[in-house]
């Protein structure tokens, strides 16, 4: 059995995978960002962002884009420094949290 965990990705025997294709992505305990497609850009290429300056945000923000590997739906978004780690969305503690 499946624990749904947002509305495009679950667990399913101790791994993260899709649920709108079932494409296995990670181990539960992993941050499936790093096993997923990504799209970066400049923050300031984003229609409609404009420049981060006049608000005090740093110039070199990125947007993040997380596809599935298997069907590329959208999975995350986020906003983040270049050089930062990609954020967790939720971390399963042990195997009695799921399954």
């Amino acid at each position: 059995m499946a624990q749904r965990l947002t509305e495009y990705l679950e667990i399913a025997d101790g791994r993260i995978r899709c649920c709108r294709c079932s494409a296995d992505i990670c181990d539960r305990a992993e941050n499936y960002k790093l096993w997923v497609l990504q799209d970066r850009v400049p923050i300031t290429e984003v229609p409609g962002a404009g420049d981060p300056a006049p608000y005090g945000m740093a110039a070199e923000l990125e947007l993040r884009r997380y596809c599935c590997p298997g069907c590329a739906v959208q999975l995350d978004t986020e906003v983040s420094l270049p050089e930062a780690a990609p954020l967790w969305d939720f971390q399963v503690e042990d195997a009695a949290d799921v399954d």
